[in-house]
């Protein structure tokens, strides 16, 4: 089915059509014309795009796998489904403190798995919906500071 087809199936199911109506409603009323264009050309036309996209996640999800498997005290779990890579460092107890030594240090944002929960504490998060150059320079830049350095 096309996007459309699937969208105008999804109201056509029992009991849905009345629920969603009036979201649909109120999220699309005063929507301007050039949007409604430009969403119905993504429904149409998006699928190669989309494709793109999660073949180039793939490619830089296998290459920070690949550094952080090789560097000492990372435990992670490669992701199946994600742009981003939750791994922990062993020893480290402050995710706020060593992300921003990292950025002083290193010259490399990661986000600290403690913004996410208490469970993300010792955790760092790591964005790799990026261009490949650039993520494996960060990863290099990242992988000589966690050799020298420890975690907060």
């Amino acid at each position: 089915f096309s996007s459309r087809r699937r969208h105008t199936r999804l109201l056509t199911v029992t009991g849905v059509q009345t629920c969603a109506l009036p979201i649909f409603q109120y999220n699309s009323s005063g929507t301007a014309v050039f949007m409604q264009r430009a969403s119905i050309e993504a429904l149409d036309h998006g699928e190669e795009f989309v494709a793109s996209q999660v073949a180039r996640a793939r490619a830089n999800r296998d290459l920070v796998a690949g550094v952080l498997a090789g560097l000492p005290g990372v435990r992670f779990e490669t992701p199946r489904g994600a742009f981003y890579q939750f791994f922990a460092l062993d020893g480290m107890t402050d995710s706020l403190k060593t992300v921003l030594r990292i950025i002083d240090e290193a010259n490399v944002g990661l986000a600290p798995g403690g913004t996410f929960g208490k469970g993300g504490e010792g955790h760092l998060r790591m964005c790799f919906l990026r261009d490949p150059e650039k993520l494996a320079e960060g990863l290099d830049r990242f992988a000589r500071w966690l050799r020298k350095s420890k975690p907060d």
